[in-house]
């Protein structure tokens, strides 16, 4: 079978609940210092596909479309009107995977993408490209990507009106990716290069720019027999011109072990991570516990954020009358906690 018809039907409803001391804002008005809301959605997604093998070359193309209707948008119990109602997208995609040899594959592929909506919010134009080669031995592999994405802002944020975001622009983010991955018995291991640029035209309007980012990971795991488990992760970030911060560099470091043995399971996981902002250490530690009673009862105790040293994340506000931005509020991703928990599995 060469040719693939798929059809979708989707509801969506989106709950939102916001408080703070200054007044909230949405769809240009003001409320109180608390906000409860929510957006239905509708969609509708038809896609036709052909796919067939030509010699080395395995060719896949097709097209798809969605219409997505904005049912309603409350907020504080009130219904409001948003700037557009409907968005409808119509896409062609085009892919060859080119079989060089047994061990070799190159892969090129083409999206092009049309967005059309109806309203103040303007129509999007996408075009996705990728080229990419995969080298995969009996102990070791490599692969490289180079690609191009883009994206829009999803239209009911700019519909919100903190600032006008109507003719927000595509988003786009070209990027270059190396892997080297090794296997053999009880050792898997790897390390990832990625290189990128994000023209973010979002943050352009507020006054920020293309961020370019440097990232390297390596990661793996040993199994020590059949009970036990060691896995890592090593984790290096290079920031450029991000939030208006010229350079920004962040260091992390994971290690976990796990043991299963019999009817007892058990995962301990530590994290940790700095950067060039403050220069402190932060770390994360957490641990769980299982018991399988029976096969059908699991007694487990769990902790997070045990050391309770975890980095708190700082979450910017802006005065929606004076358009400033306040002192940010720091919330910690993870609380400390501990949890003890049954489960039956039927």
């Amino acid at each position: 079978r060469h040719w693939q018809l798929a059809l979708a039907f989707d509801h969506l409803r989106t709950d939102m609940k916001q408080a703070d001391e200054f007044p909230l804002m949405y769809i240009g008005d003001l409320f109180g210092t608390r906000f409860e809301g929510y957006v239905t959605n509708t969609t509708y997604t038809e896609e036709l596909g052909y796919r067939k093998r030509f010699g080395m070359h395995l060719l896949s193309t097709g097209i798809k479309m969605r219409q997505k209707r904005l049912d309603r948008v409350v907020a504080n119990g009130t219904r409001h009107a948003a700037t557009f109602t409907k968005e409808d997208s119509y896409a062609f995609y085009l892919q060859d995977q080119w079989s060089l040899s047994q061990d070799q594959l190159l892969n090129l592929g083409a999206e092009y993408i049309r967005m059309q909506r109806n309203g103040t919010i303007k129509n999007d134009d996408l075009l996705q490209l990728r080229l990419g080669y995969i080298y995969a031995a009996e102990h070791w592999g490599y692969k490289a990507y180079l690609y191009r994405v883009m994206f829009n802002v999803d239209p009911v944020i700019r519909s919100f009106r903190v600032i006008n975001f109507d003719a927000t622009r595509t988003q786009k983010t070209s990027a270059f990716s190396q892997e080297l991955w090794y296997q053999s018995g009880k050792l898997n291991s790897r390390v990832l290069f990625l290189l990128t640029q994000n023209k973010d035209t979002f943050l352009t309007q507020i006054g920020s720019d293309s961020t370019k980012t440097l990232s390297i990971v390596s990661d793996g795991s040993y199994r020590f027999d059949a009970y036990g488990q060691l896995r890592w992760q090593l984790h290096f970030a290079r920031f450029k011109n991000i939030f208006g911060i010229k350079k920004l560099s962040n260091y992390s470091a994971f290690c976990a072990y796990e043991i299963d043995w019999e009817n007892l399971s058990a995962y301990w996981g530590l994290l940790w991570r700095k950067d060039n902002i403050d220069h402190k250490n932060y770390f994360d530690l957490s641990a769980t516990l299982n018991w399988d009673i029976t096969p059908s009862w699991r007694l487990s105790l769990k902790g997070d954020n045990l050391l309770g040293k975890a980095k708190k994340t700082k979450m910017f506000r802006l005065d929606p009358i004076t358009q400033q931005l306040l002192s940010p509020v720091e919330v910690s991703p993870i609380d400390k906690r501990v949890i003890l928990e049954a489960e039956y599995r039927f």
